[in-house]
């Protein structure tokens, strides 16, 4: 009689150099960490900007209006012209 082979066995891994450290996963580098924040910080100031169209009544497209509505506007068009720049230099650091 031939002897099957139980799929459910537990198959016995040779042993590692260094089998006492636990598996190393791969961990975000603070370069992406700084991206997923810049572009978070963009969308937030986005959100600013749309409620600001609502609180002044500014409708889209226009872009002038009430002063602090300019304000917000500003800001979030810095930061996307400054996002440009920053995203594709941050592999580089």
């Amino acid at each position: 009689m031939q002897r099957i082979a139980n799929p459910l066995r537990r198959v016995r891994l040779p042993a590692r150099a260094s089998s006492h450290h636990p598996p190393t996963f791969p961990v975000m580098s603070a370069i992406d960490v700084v991206a997923m924040l810049a572009v978070f910080q963009y969308l937030v100031f986005g959100s600013l900007v749309s409620k600001a169209r609502r609180t002044y009544g500014v409708q889209p497209p226009a872009v002038v209006g009430h002063e602090m509505f300019e304000r917000l506007y500003r800001v979030q068009m810095n930061t996307l012209e400054l996002l440009v720049a920053l995203l594709p230099a941050l592999p580089a650091a």
